[in-house]
């Protein structure tokens, strides 16, 4: 891959802040982090994955920063491949922000690693026919190698809101990709850090691994409406302009989700159905998570019809 595609990209200014992209690889692609610098302060938005770890260090370089130039980084959501970076760079005088679910989730990494890890077992149970691709080595080493051990994060705080210097941030809930995510608003500068709520041409990425939520997601819709960002900085790809557009081809997104999981709803076989469609689409632990969602949204309808 060439050497450009992990150049910082500059966003240009906003007031008194600058920004830029920072491209970090992980497994399966690559996501975004964002670098804001006033005259006081330079804030980090989602560090990216350790496996891009080096390709993180050699981008803040290019900018004439080093990682102990850091004084605060910022989450979105607990999803190791936003996170990570922030418990390994070598940044001892910076705070640590997220929103107060995904700072209980940091808290407890150790454990939920192991959980993530251990789960293949239980969706071998569930589909035998694919019970040799779960439990195989290469699936372990995958999942060892997305979710790293990683030391404790100092100085970590849950809140809705900093004030660091001359910029401030408010961290607004968004739950839909998973339950604990968080968009990023600097609301003066009318700059919005989406994470994983929208990509390009209203894209939708629903974690269901991590409890991600078709509903929720709905929900959010409405919630964020009211936004109104000048740029729109997504956790993955490039940046984006007109919030409500986004929004408005989101929720078709949302729909056609729905229509996909009431379709296989009238086979004979609706579970074998629904992961045999998705199995071709995104590969077998994939296809499985998104199963998960679709149980969880047949649960929410059973109780409404109750």
């Amino acid at each position: 891959m060439r050497s450009s595609h992990y150049s910082p990209i500059d966003l240009g200014s906003f007031g008194r802040i600058a920004a830029w992209a920072i491209r970090v690889p992980y497994i399966g692609g690559t996501s975004n982090a964002y670098v804001l610098k006033s005259d006081s302060v330079v804030i980090v938005v989602d560090p990216g994955h350790p496996i891009g770890l080096g390709r993180f260090e050699s981008q803040l370089a290019a900018l004439a920063l080093r990682p102990r130039d850091i004084d605060a980084f910022v989450y979105t959501h607990a999803h190791v491949d936003h996170f990570g970076n922030g418990a390994l760079l070598d940044s001892p005088r910076a705070v640590h922000f997220a929103g107060h679910a995904t700072a209980r989730l940091l808290y407890e990494y150790g454990q939920w690693r192991g959980e993530k890890i251990a789960g293949v077992a239980f969706l071998a149970d569930m589909f035998p026919a694919q019970a040799g691709e779960f439990t195989s080595l290469s699936m372990r080493r995958f999942l060892e190698g997305f979710f790293p051990v990683l030391p404790d994060m100092p100085q970590l705080h849950g809140t809705d809101r900093l004030q660091m210097g001359d910029i401030a941030l408010d961290l607004l809930a968004a739950p839909g990709h998973s339950p604990d995510h968080v968009v990023v608003n600097a609301a003066k500068e009318q700059v919005l850090m989406s994470g994983d709520y929208v990509f390009r041409d209203g894209h939708i990425s629903i974690g269901y691994h991590a409890g991600g939520s078709i509903e929720h997601y709905r929900d959010s819709l409405h919630t964020l409406s009211d936004l109104q960002p000048c740029i729109v900085l997504p956790g993955h790809g490039p940046a984006l302009s007109d919030w409500s557009r986004l929004l408005h081809q989101a929720e078709g997104r949302i729909d056609a989700e729905l229509r996909s999981a009431l379709r296989v709803a009238k086979v004979s076989d609706p579970l074998g159905s629904f992961f045999g469609h998705r199995l071709r689409e995104v590969g077998v632990y994939a296809a499985a998570n998104r199963l998960a969602a679709y149980l969880a949204h047949l649960e929410v309808e059973g109780d409404r019809e109750e």
